[in-house]
C-alpha cells in the first residue's frame, strides 16, 4: 500500500509477450523452407522472407571467408556484390523455380541488413586472423 493507505496496483508485462517465439515464428519457418529445393510458398512475402534469411546466412559465410582469404578494400566489396547477386538470382530462379519475383526484388530484399552483417563478420574475422 502507499502512504495514503490505498493498495498499490501493479501490472506486470514482460517484453516476451510481444516477441515472437522461435517455435511459432512464420519468418523462421519460411527461412527453413528456403533451404528445401522446390518448395512452394504460400505467397510472395513468404518467399521474400526466405530470400532475406538465406541472404543473411550467405553474408555471414562470405564475411568469414573474405576475412580468411584475406580480401581487402574495393575488391572485397565488389566481390561481395557480384557473389550475393549471382547466388541469390540463381537461388530464386534455379533452386526455388520462382517466376513471380523480379530480379530487383530479389536483390533489394534485405540488402542493407545483409550487407551490414557481411561487413561485421568480414571485419571481425579479418581482424582476428590478421592482427
Amino acid at each position: 500500500s502507499d502512504l495514503m493507505g490505498k493498495p498499490k496496483t501493479t501490472t506486470t508485462t514482460t517484453a516476451d509477450e510481444d516477441m515472437p517465439t522461435i517455435k511459432n515464428s512464420a519468418f523462421l519457418k519460411n527461412v527453413a523452407l528456403g533451404f528445401c529445393p522446390g518448395t512452394s510458398f504460400a505467397d510472395k512475402d513468404a518467399f521474400l522472407d526466405a530470400v532475406y534469411g538465406v541472404k543473411l546466412i550467405l553474408s555471414i559465410i562470405m564475411g568469414i571467408a573474405w576475412g580468411i582469404i584475406p580480401l581487402t578494400g574495393a575488391t572485397g566489396f565488389i566481390a561481395y556484390g557480384v557473389a550475393i547477386c549471382a547466388l541469390m538470382l540463381g537461388y530464386a530462379k534455379g533452386l526455388m523455380r520462382d517466376e513471380d519475383c523480379e530480379p530487383t526484388e530479389i536483390f533489394t530484399e534485405g540488402f542493407l541488413p545483409s550487407f551490414a552483417t557481411f561487413l561485421v563478420t568480414w571485419t571481425a574475422s579479418y581482424s582476428t586472423l590478421h592482427p
